[in-house]
Protein backbone atom coordinates (compact mmCIF):
# COMPACT_ATOMS: atom_id res chain seq x y z
CA UNK A 1 0.00 0.00 0.00
CA UNK A 2 1.20 3.12 -1.23
CA UNK A 3 1.64 6.44 1.12
CA UNK A 4 -1.20 8.10 -1.16
CA UNK A 5 -3.08 5.24 -0.60
CA UNK A 6 -3.12 5.52 3.51
CA UNK A 7 -3.14 9.27 3.38
CA UNK A 8 -6.69 9.04 1.52
CA UNK A 9 -7.87 6.14 4.36
CA UNK A 10 -6.53 8.40 6.94
CA UNK A 11 -8.32 11.50 5.28
CA UNK A 12 -11.91 9.95 4.64
CA UNK A 13 -11.52 8.21 7.89
CA UNK A 14 -11.25 12.18 9.94
CA UNK A 15 -14.00 13.09 7.10
CA UNK A 16 -16.42 10.37 8.71
CA UNK A 17 -15.57 11.19 12.16
CA UNK A 18 -15.76 14.82 11.98
CA UNK A 19 -19.46 14.75 10.25
CA UNK A 20 -20.61 12.68 13.33
CA UNK A 21 -19.11 14.79 15.76
CA UNK A 22 -20.84 17.70 14.28
CA UNK A 23 -24.06 16.63 13.78
CA UNK A 24 -23.92 16.51 17.78
CA UNK A 25 -21.74 19.56 18.36
CA UNK A 26 -23.79 22.49 16.50
CA UNK A 27 -24.82 24.83 19.59
CA UNK A 28 -21.98 27.00 20.34
CA UNK A 29 -21.38 26.53 24.00
CA UNK A 30 -21.36 22.70 23.62
CA UNK A 31 -18.81 23.44 21.02
CA UNK A 32 -16.75 25.48 23.62
CA UNK A 33 -16.98 23.27 26.30
CA UNK A 34 -15.36 20.30 23.99
CA UNK A 35 -12.57 22.60 22.69
CA UNK A 36 -11.54 23.12 26.26
CA UNK A 37 -12.88 19.85 27.85
CA UNK A 38 -11.04 17.41 25.51
CA UNK A 39 -7.81 18.30 26.12
CA UNK A 40 -7.85 18.37 29.44
CA UNK A 41 -9.60 14.88 29.58
CA UNK A 42 -6.38 13.60 27.46
CA UNK A 43 -3.95 14.98 29.46
CA UNK A 44 -5.64 13.73 32.38
CA UNK A 45 -5.87 10.45 30.71
CA UNK A 46 -2.01 10.34 30.24
CA UNK A 47 -1.69 11.17 33.78
CA UNK A 48 -3.38 8.34 34.62
CA UNK A 49 -1.63 5.62 32.08
CA UNK A 50 1.36 6.96 32.93
CA UNK A 51 0.72 6.80 36.87
CA UNK A 52 -0.69 3.34 36.46
CA UNK A 53 2.40 1.96 34.37
CA UNK A 54 5.09 3.84 36.67
CA UNK A 55 6.74 4.85 33.52
CA UNK A 56 6.15 7.59 31.07
CA UNK A 57 7.42 5.62 28.17
CA UNK A 58 4.37 4.17 27.09
CA UNK A 59 2.85 7.77 26.75
CA UNK A 60 5.60 8.78 24.89
CA UNK A 61 5.30 6.46 22.06
CA UNK A 62 1.00 7.14 22.66
CA UNK A 63 1.65 10.90 21.95
CA UNK A 64 4.34 10.97 19.11
CA UNK A 65 2.18 8.68 17.30
CA UNK A 66 -1.03 10.79 17.40
CA UNK A 67 1.09 13.93 16.81
CA UNK A 68 2.85 12.03 13.48
CA UNK A 69 -1.30 10.89 12.69
CA UNK A 70 -2.37 14.29 13.21
CA UNK A 71 0.64 16.01 11.11
CA UNK A 72 -0.45 13.40 8.05
CA UNK A 73 -3.79 14.62 8.09
CA UNK A 74 -2.85 17.79 7.56
CA UNK A 75 -6.06 19.62 8.67
CA UNK A 76 -6.28 23.25 9.67
CA UNK A 77 -5.14 22.49 13.53
CA UNK A 78 -3.21 19.62 13.01
CA UNK A 79 -0.05 21.52 14.16
CA UNK A 80 -1.37 22.80 16.69
CA UNK A 81 -2.68 19.52 17.89
CA UNK A 82 0.05 17.33 17.19
CA UNK A 83 2.93 20.10 19.50
CA UNK A 84 -0.32 19.87 22.38
CA UNK A 85 -0.56 16.22 22.32
CA UNK A 86 3.62 16.65 23.13
CA UNK A 87 3.19 18.62 25.60
CA UNK A 88 0.36 17.25 27.28
CA UNK A 89 2.80 14.22 27.55
CA UNK A 90 5.85 16.01 28.81
CA UNK A 91 3.26 17.39 31.43
CA UNK A 92 2.01 14.02 32.03
CA UNK A 93 5.77 12.47 32.65
CA UNK A 94 6.66 15.72 34.93
CA UNK A 95 4.01 15.20 37.64
CA UNK A 96 3.32 11.39 37.55
CA UNK A 97 5.35 11.19 41.01
CA UNK A 98 2.71 14.09 42.47
CA UNK A 99 1.31 13.38 45.63
CA UNK A 100 -2.65 12.16 45.01
CA UNK A 101 -2.00 12.86 41.21
CA UNK A 102 -3.99 9.70 40.30
CA UNK A 103 -7.03 10.92 42.24
CA UNK A 104 -6.63 14.23 41.35
CA UNK A 105 -6.53 12.96 37.43
CA UNK A 106 -9.25 10.87 37.48
CA UNK A 107 -11.82 13.22 39.40
CA UNK A 108 -10.71 15.45 36.55
CA UNK A 109 -12.19 13.23 33.97
CA UNK A 110 -15.21 12.67 35.67
CA UNK A 111 -15.52 16.61 35.92
CA UNK A 112 -14.96 16.79 32.05
CA UNK A 113 -16.56 13.93 31.38
CA UNK A 114 -19.74 16.21 33.84
CA UNK A 115 -19.56 18.90 31.73
CA UNK A 116 -19.27 17.54 28.60
CA UNK A 117 -22.00 15.48 28.47
CA UNK A 118 -24.59 16.60 30.97
CA UNK A 119 -23.92 20.35 30.45
CA UNK A 120 -22.77 20.76 26.73
CA UNK A 121 -25.08 17.68 25.34
CA UNK A 122 -28.11 17.44 27.19
CA UNK A 123 -28.16 20.99 28.85
CA UNK A 124 -27.46 23.30 25.66
CA UNK A 125 -27.28 21.04 23.00
CA UNK A 126 -29.91 19.15 23.76
CA UNK A 127 -29.05 15.79 22.11
CA UNK A 128 -26.92 12.55 23.01
CA UNK A 129 -22.87 12.71 22.80
CA UNK A 130 -21.63 10.79 19.69
CA UNK A 131 -19.86 8.20 21.49
CA UNK A 132 -23.53 6.85 22.22
CA UNK A 133 -23.75 5.98 18.64
CA UNK A 134 -20.03 5.17 17.83
CA UNK A 135 -17.11 4.70 20.01
CA UNK A 136 -14.01 3.79 17.89
CA UNK A 137 -10.66 3.70 18.99
CA UNK A 138 -10.20 6.27 16.13
CA UNK A 139 -12.66 8.62 17.49
CA UNK A 140 -11.01 8.57 20.39
CA UNK A 141 -7.63 9.37 19.02
CA UNK A 142 -9.30 12.13 16.68
CA UNK A 143 -11.08 13.75 19.89
CA UNK A 144 -8.53 16.72 20.34
CA UNK A 145 -7.80 17.26 16.71
CA UNK A 146 -11.71 17.58 15.82
CA UNK A 147 -13.01 19.52 19.15
CA UNK A 148 -10.40 22.42 17.60
CA UNK A 149 -11.88 21.57 13.73
CA UNK A 150 -13.61 25.26 13.70
CA UNK A 151 -15.18 24.42 10.27
CA UNK A 152 -17.82 21.84 11.85
CA UNK A 153 -19.01 25.03 13.91
CA UNK A 154 -18.59 27.47 10.86
CA UNK A 155 -20.45 25.26 8.68
CA UNK A 156 -23.62 24.45 11.73
CA UNK A 157 -23.92 28.22 11.51
CA UNK A 158 -24.37 28.61 7.63
CA UNK A 159 -26.91 25.45 8.23
CA UNK A 160 -28.50 27.53 10.88
CA UNK A 161 -28.93 30.84 9.28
Amino acid sequence: MNLNKIYTILNDEYENELKLYASKHNNYYNWMLHTICIPMESLFFLIIICKLCQSSIIIIVISVIIAIYYVILAKPHSLSAAISYLMMCYIASSVMNFKNILIFAILMEIISWFIQVFIGHYYFNQNNPSMGDRLTLNSIILSVILSWDTSIFIENRKNNL
